[in-house]
């Protein structure tokens, strides 16, 4: 079998002080689990890593499992091969969005098919966020700001769709593809 490399998003950790999670460690588990060329970016569970070709719900879920063990709780893990974010960032799903210049930019890695499929876009005025596309288990979403904040969107997104997801900003996808040479 072939390796292929992955981009592993861990859901909730080391945001806002909660579920704490070092870096160092976190690579460390990787490696014990066989996995090769492990890389982490930023502090909020990206994990870059090398792996036989493999059903991408299997590797989360043995991801996952490994995680419990080492932490005592749950931590969902959506795992995506690099090639295809690197096709997504190519792709740009942002272009020809009318974004303003403050505005931020996420996708959301869905970790099953959604359940619910609303019409897009879907709109939650009460924190500025828009749903405007999804492809395959992602969504793309803009956050505008409202009353001087910005909302994230995690929990609109799950709440929507009816599945978990994790939230990354896209420059936070940029850089991962931008770390791996092609």
């Amino acid at each position: 079998m072939s390796e292929v490399r992955y981009a592993a998003f861990l859901r909730a950790i080391n945001v806002g002080g909660r579920n704490p999670v070092p870096m160092a460690g976190l690579r460390r588990l990787f490696e014990t689990a066989g996995y090769t060329g492990v890389k982490t970016i930023l502090q909020s569970g990206n994990v870059l890593f090398g792996a036989p070709s493999s059903n991408l719900d299997t590797l989360a879920r043995k991801l996952g499992a490994r995680l419990r063990k080492w932490l005592g709780h749950d931590v969902a893990v959506m795992v995506r091969p690099l090639a295809e974010l690197g096709a997504l960032v190519e792709s740009d799903p942002f272009r020809g969005c009318a974004i303003e210049p403050d505005a931020k930019k996420y996708v959301a890695f869905l970790g099953a098919s959604p359940i619910r499929k609303p019409s897009l876009p879907f709109v939650s005025e009460h924190d500025g966020l828009e749903a405007f596309a999804v492809k395959r288990r992602a969504v793309f979403i803009v956050s505008r700001k409202v009353k001087g904040r910005f909302g994230f969107p995690n929990d609109f997104i799950e709440s929507r769709l009816g599945v978990l997801a994790t939230s990354r900003n896209w420059n936070t996808i940029e850089r991962i593809v931008k770390a791996e040479p092609r």
